[in-house]
């Protein structure tokens, strides 16, 4: 009995503790699972994002750079050859550029070097576009002359709203490529860039975009990599931004997407699927180790427990079989003496078995007692039966009214039973009720939580947004300054020009009056006075050009102040909107109170609703037994008078019986 009820309670309780264990560590995983790759893919988009930004100003820059080079006069003036070349190559060093030439609309170049290289890039698609009045970088070609991989810089040259041929530099590869090879991710991750027929513009492999590797043709040739050749042709080619997942090289990736602004490069973030669940491993294999003890610790526990409840059930046990051989006796050194102050129900138990004890005892002293007095009774017993028969006539009378009563008591008892069967029936369905509007609220306070989320989110990206405009403001209000001090300046040059201009008129006069001998000095005037005119007209284009720029900048600063007052509204409103979802977590939390004292009263209602069907039941039975039983009574009756006769009879064996029943008490020790 005690190794049986033990190893129960130890069975039991174990199972209890695995399952329940086993049930958290599945729903710890799976969770765990879904917020890192969710978390991952967040990860993978801010990082394609911020490489998207850093490699399109670079780009912008490099595009400026040649707009206003092709800007420049030098270009196609009449300056030295060797003078441009100079200016160029310092202009093309200083910015990291391998060359820089000059095409007209036939396509035909000259680099502006010692040995004026030419050739024709009449065919290459930068020079197209160029030629069309849009400035672009090219992809990553292969240069005919070094065979190396390289990009191109080009811009339209316009005079007086023409086109008058293309300006282009020659920039290696390896700028935009170094961007990329710097870029992690975890530790496997990577970014490259490709167009939108698949060949890679730049990768951490140099040699891939050296081979000019088309990522498309490469997915096409490999089965396994269906995945990947749909996502290209249906996702990122189209120009569309998102993250997916594909197989590559037999490696489960998540990767990131989205098009570079201004090009027509896609940029690609990806890391191996494996490590985002590296930390889920960790997690499965500390939550085995962390349960294996707790089962460990729990089986003894379980164990300690068990003794705790068992050994005074055994003691008790002792007790009883002492009792079932006739022995009532009370001993103040019984083991099970010390469990009558516990508390508990084993505590109950012993003083219950004590009370038994001494009941029996009393009960049996009573016995003897009325064993005796049986025997002298038993001669009263046919005097009794004579005035017993008499008063039985007047119960049957009684119980035949009794019987009537039951009837009806009986059918209303039943009524009531319907009642609170419809009754309970409308609890139960207020209960679904309750369990539904349970789940709408725990949906309604996950929303909650992700609106706090979303709002936080907002409110950093705001005050970034505002510092940033703020930069920009700065930028553009010096630079509107700097646009001012040139146009003094160019003012100043026109001055110079003008005064130089009848400087050159004077002295040609002055050289005029000399005759023969002023000639030369005549020459040198002329000439002065052909440069005074070339800077005045250079002033005079510089005066215009900065007139468009002061227009420009003003209103500039005119949107940058808009966009701040924006700003700062948009601002306000997400503060705003905070304190409304505030005020929306307070009422989900009272309404959640409320659903939660509801809750209780409805399981209350469904307990004293059990606790009315079991009475009103009860109180059916009862009623049907007493009209049963009164009919049966009352045919007793009947039966008793005959009885009578057959008593008195037995009285005399009555006698005999207490005899007997003596000597069964006398068994008893007490």
């Amino acid at each position: 009995m005690q190794r049986s009820l033990r190893g129960k309670l130890i069975l039991i309780f174990s199972l209890i503790f695995i399952i329940s264990f086993i049930i958290v560590t599945y729903v710890s995983i799976y969770e765990s699972s879904k917020f890192l790759q969710r978390e991952a893919m967040e990860g993978l988009s801010v990082a394609l994002e911020g490489n998207a930004m850093v490699i399109k100003a670079k780009i912008d820059q490099e595009v400026i750079f040649i707009e206003t080079l092709a800007n420049r006069r030098i270009i196609d003036d009449d300056t030295p050859w060797e003078e441009k070349v100079d200016v160029m190559g310092k202009e093309a060093q200083k910015n990291g550029y391998e060359a820089i030439a000059v095409a007209n609309l036939d396509g035909n170049f000259t680099r502006f070097d010692s040995t004026k290289t030419s050739g024709n890039i009449s065919d290459r698609n930068y020079f197209q576009k160029s030629k069309k009045g849009e400035s672009n970088i090219s992809d990553v070609i292969i240069s005919r002359a070094t065979n190396e991989p390289i990009m191109t810089v080009a811009a339209p040259i316009e005079r007086n709203g023409e086109i008058t041929g293309v300006l282009y530099g020659v920039k290696s590869q390896e700028e935009i490529n170094s961007i990329i090879s710097d870029f992690s991710y975890g530790e496997t991750g990577s970014a490259y860039i490709i167009n939108r027929q698949g060949q890679i513009m730049a990768n951490r492999d140099l040699q891939m975009v050296l081979e000019q590797v088309n990522i498309l043709e490469y997915a096409q040739k490999d089965p396994k990599q269906q995945q990947l050749e749909e996502l290209l042709e249906n996702q990122i080619f189209l120009g569309n931004a998102g993250v997916g997942e594909y197989i590559s090289e037999g490696k489960e990736k998540i990767s990131a997407y989205g098009p570079i602004e201004g090009t027509d490069w896609i940029l690609i973030v990806s890391i191996d699927k494996e490590e985002i669940f590296n930390n889920v491993k960790n997690l499965r294999n500390l939550l085995m180790i962390i349960g294996w003890g707790a089962i460990i610790l729990s089986a003894i526990c379980i164990y300690i427990a068990s003794s705790y409840i068992t050994k005074p059930i055994v003691v008790l046990t002792e007790t009883i079989e002492k009792l079932s051989n006739y022995d009532l006796t009370s001993d103040k050194n019984d083991k099970g003496t010390k469990y009558l102050y516990r508390k508990d129900e084993i505590g109950k138990m012993a003083n219950s078995l004590v009370f038994m004890k001494n009941n029996f005892a009393d009960l049996i002293k009573k016995i003897d007692d009325t064993s005796h007095q049986l025997a002298s009774s038993s001669e009263e017993l046919s005097v009794i039966i004579q005035q017993t028969t008499l008063a039985s006539n007047e119960v049957a009378k009684t119980i035949e009214d009794i019987a009537k009563g039951a009837t009806n008591q009986a059918q209303d008892a039943s009524e009531g039973s319907i009642h609170i069967n419809d009754l309970g029936v409308l609890i139960d369905r207020n209960q679904d009720y309750m369990k539904k509007l349970n789940t709408l609220i725990d949906r309604v306070n996950e929303l909650k939580d992700e609106g706090f989320t979303t709002l936080n989110f907002l409110i950093e990206k705001t005050t970034e947004s505002n510092e940033a405009s703020i930069k920009v403001n700065e930028v553009i209000i010096s630079t509107n300054e700097n646009v001012e001090k040139i146009e003094k300046a160019s003012l100043m040059i026109k001055n110079i020009a003008d005064q130089t201009n009848l400087l050159a008129l004077n002295a040609a006069i002055e050289a005029a009056r000399a005759g023969e001998t002023g000639k030369g000095f005549a020459v040198v005037a002329e000439e002065i006075r052909k440069l005074a005119e070339e800077s005045n007209s250079f002033a005079n284009d510089i005066t215009n050009i900065i007139q468009q720029l002061l227009v420009k900048t003003e209103s500039a600063v005119t949107t940058m102040a808009s966009v701040g007052k924006i700003s700062n509204e948009q601002k306000e409103s997400v503060e705003k909107t905070n304190e409304k979802f505030d005020g929306i977590a307070d009422s989900i939390d009272k309404v959640k109170e409320m659903i939660v004292s509801l809750n209780i009263s409805g399981r209350e209602m469904e307990d004293r609703k059990e606790q009315i069907v079991h009475i009103i039941m009860n109180l059916a039975s009862i009623s049907q037994e007493n009209a049963a039983s009164t009919e049966e009574v009352s045919a007793s009756i009947e039966e008793q008078t005959a009885s009578m006769i057959e008593i008195a009879n037995g009285s005399e064996e009555l006698a005999e019986v207490a005899e007997n029943m003596k000597k069964s008490v006398n068994k008893f020790k007490y």
